[in-house]
């Protein structure tokens, strides 16, 4: 087992736990997938470095801010990047400055326990989903920053560019470190982590079949097992529960029996 190994886990409210209203970090935590892989594959600990609305900007930032302030060379670890979809973003504010410009709309299109941009300061870095992008910004449901933004400076091309070369280096990192990675999707397109290379070289990813020859992410695997989708679009523990023996069977078991051969 990895009695021996801190399991770390990045990316947005599919990692964090998130469900309707509850956004406390301790409970959202226990119903994680990232909790029930720990019990299950026997981990030391666990580390959830999911939040809600989290952008694979936040969370290439954060994973370097933990190997930066709590690495042990002495430690073995095992770390999941889930990545989040294109159209999520971080904005620095300057601490000298605050933040004086409102960026939100009036009907956030996601979480709708967030009513104001306080809260989701609080909450993580802000986010919207893609979905109608471009008919909403004709309708003028954004501020005129978010309708310049999302019309002008965007490109799913580019955006996959960005991921692309962001994993990798991050990976370069993780092998330097000798701590096994593996890759995966929440909400983004699989085929996007699948598609990508660097030098001829792929990502190691996990990767969800419900049905044959059909790649999933994991909302739409969760969704095709036939557990409940909250009105907040996540799940409860025991849709992660299942998500978490898939993970454990078909890729940390080989893993696991490795370790124990060497």
């Amino acid at each position: 087992m990895f009695e021996d190994t801190t399991l770390v886990v990045v990316g947005d409210s599919f990692v964090y736990g998130h469900l309707g209203d509850d956004v406390d970090v301790e409970s959202c935590h226990n119903r994680s997938w990232v909790r029930q892989l720990e019990k299950i594959g026997n981990f030391k600990t666990s580390v959830n470095l999911g939040a809600p609305g989290g952008s694979n900007y936040r969370s290439v930032r954060v994973v370097h801010e933990y190997l930066d302030q709590h690495y042990n060379p002495n430690e073995k670890y095992l770390l999941i990047f889930a990545a989040s979809e294109f159209s999520r973003f971080e904005l620095p504010v300057n601490d000298h400055v605050g933040r004086i410009y409102g960026i939100t709309i009036d009907k956030p299109p996601c979480y709708s326990n967030i009513q104001n941009e306080t809260v989701t300061a609080i909450l993580g870095p802000w986010h919207l989903n893609s979905n109608d992008m471009e008919k909403r910004c004709e309708l003028g449901e954004f501020s005129d920053f978010l309708s310049m933004y999302y019309a002008s400076f965007t490109d799913d091309a580019y955006s996959e560019k960005l991921l692309r070369n962001s994993l990798f280096s991050l990976k370069a990192v993780l092998d330097k470190l000798n701590i096994k990675s593996f890759f995966t999707s929440t909400i983004l397109p699989p085929e996007i982590l699948d598609g990508i290379s660097f030098l001829g070289e792929k990502l190691p990813l996990i990767k969800y079949f419900y049905e044959p020859d059909c790649h999933d992410n994991i909302g739409r695997f969760l969704k095709l097992a036939g557990y409940k989708r909250y009105p907040c679009a996540h799940y409860d523990e025991h849709a992660y529960k299942f998500l978490a023996n898939y993970i454990y069977k078909n890729y940390l078991m080989d893993e696991q029996n490795d370790i124990q051969r060497s």
